[in-house]
Order: structure tokens, then C-alpha cells, then sequence
């Protein structure tokens, strides 16, 4: 998880200016995302608001298996799909 999300208090820079050498502000946030419920979605729209494009990839099963202990009850290539960007949504 990034700084972002775990101190939501954190105000977002301004966003940047065209033509003006400003850059467009990227976040990043991984997860495993298994089971995703409303508090991921609340924390993926927080993270969103913090900049112009935002990154989310889901980690392994392997990765989680190691790190937590636990083996997800979704596989990885089914949550991928779930997280996968919407037509609607690419624009954004």
C-alpha cells in the first residue's frame, strides 16, 4: 500500500499544468485484493483522488502465500480481470 493511502489527510498537489512543464502526478498501490469488497473500493477511490492516474496491481498468489501466510480464495488471474480498467474508465 503507498503513503497515500494510509494517510488519507494528505492533501493533493495541484494538479499540472499543460504547456507549462508540469507532469501528471502517477500513484501506484498493489494488493491481493482477494475478495474485493467495498473497503477496497473505498481505498482504490481515495488513492484516485491523489492524482491523475493511478496504477493498482494485484500481487501474486505466490507473493501472498510467502508474505501473509494465506493462499487467496480468488486467483490471481481472475482478480487481475477485476481490476482490469473499463472502457468508460481509461479516459478518466
Amino acid at each position: 500500500m503507498n503513503a497515500t493511502a494510509r494517510n488519507p489527510t494528505t492533501a493533493r498537489p495541484a494538479p499540472a499544468e499543460e504547456g507549462a512543464g508540469g507532469r501528471e502526478l502517477v500513484g501506484c498501490t498493489a494488493g491481493v485484493f482477494d475478495m474485493l469488497h467495498v473497503g477496497h473500493v473505498r481505498l482504490l477511490e481515495r488513492a484516485r483522488e491523489r492524482c491523475d492516474r493511478l496504477v493498482v496491481g494485484p500481487t501474486t498468489d505466490e507473493l501472498c502465500e510467502r508474505r501473509k501466510h494465506k493462499t487467496p480464495i480468488v486467483p490471481y488471474a481472475d482478480r487481475a480481470l477485476v481490476l482490469r480498467p473499463r472502457l468508460e474508465h481509461a479516459a478518466a
